[in-house]
C-alpha cells in the first residue's frame, strides 16, 4: 500500500491512499476524526482530510516519527511502534489560549503499520466538571439546610433564655442556675452540629502496611 498525495472530489490537495492490499485504509481516510497513519518504525506516512483541516501545517509532519511530532501523546502511550495491540489514552495539551483534552486511539494493522485517531474531549470534560460542581453545590445546599434546621432550635432556646436574663422579671438563684445550664446545653448542641459539618471536609488518613497481592486476590 502506498500513501501519497492526491486530490479529493472537491479538488483539494490532501493525502490520498492507494488501496492496494489494505482496503481498511480507505475507511480510515473517511473517518470523521483526525487520523495519522504510521509505518512500522513509527514514521508518519499519511493522514486524512480531517487531520489536514485541523492542522494546516500537516504536510510538514510527513516522514517525522510520531514521538517527535507528538511528544506528549507518545509519552502517554505504552511502548513504541510497532504497536501490536489497540490502546487509548487521554492527553492534556497546554496552550497559550488554555488547554484541551485529547483522546488518542492506536489501531495496529496486520502488516505492522498503525493509525492513530485523535478526538477532542475538552467539552466533555468541561461538562463533567460542571456536573460535578453542581452536584457538590447541591450536596452543600442540603447539608447547610440540615445544619440550619438543627441549629435553629438551640439558638431559639438560647435566645429565649438570654432575653429572660435581661428582663426585669425577678429570678431566683435556682432559676438562674437552670437558665445557665440550659444555655450551656444548647451551646453544646450547636458545637456538635458544627463539628459534624466540619467533619465532612476531612479525609481520614488510612494506615498503610505491606500486603501480598496474592492474598488480596484470593
Amino acid at each position: 500500500v502506498r500513501l501519497g498525495y492526491g486530490t479529493d472530489f472537491m479538488n483539494m490537495p490532501i493525502p490520498a491512499f492507494n488501496i492496494g492490499e489494505s482496503p481498511s485504509l480507505l475507511a480510515v481516510y473517511h473517518l470523521p476524526w483526525p487520523v495519522v497513519v504510521l509505518d512500522e518504525p513509527g514514521k508518519i506516512i499519511g493522514f486524512n482530510l480531517k487531520f489536514l483541516e485541523a492542522l494546516l501545517s500537516a504536510e510538514d509532519l510527513m516522514g517525522l516519527r510520531f514521538r517527535d511530532a507528538f511528544p506528549e501523546h507518545n509519552a502517554a502511550l505504552h511502548g513504541d511502534p510497532p504497536w501490536l495491540q489497540r490502546q487509548q489514552t487521554e492527553v492534556r495539551i497546554e496552550g497559550p489560549s488554555g488547554y484541551r483534552i485529547e483522546r488518542i486511539h492506536v489501531c495496529p494493522l496486520e502488516d505492522g503499520r498503525s493509525y492513530v485517531i485523535f478526538t477532542d474531549e475538552t467539552r466533555i470534560h468541561e461538562l463533567e466538571a460542571e456536573a460535578a460542581r453542581n452536584t457538590r453545590l447541591a450536596s452543600l445546599g442540603f447539608m447547610l439546610a440540615g445544619a440550619c434546621h438543627e441549629l435553629s432550635n438551640p439558638l431559639a432556646a438560647t435566645h429565649s433564655m438570654v432575653q429572660l436574663l435581661r428582663s426585669d422579671q425577678p429570678i431566683t438563684e435556682a432559676m438562674e442556675q437552670r437558665i445557665i445550664e440550659n444555655i450551656a446545653n444548647n451551646v453544646g448542641r450547636m458545637l456538635d452540629v458544627s463539628r459534624r459539618v466540619t467533619g465532612f471536609s476531612r479525609t481520614e488518613a488510612g494506615t498503610r502496611r505491606p500486603v501480598r497481592i496474592d492474598d488480596i486476590i484470593d
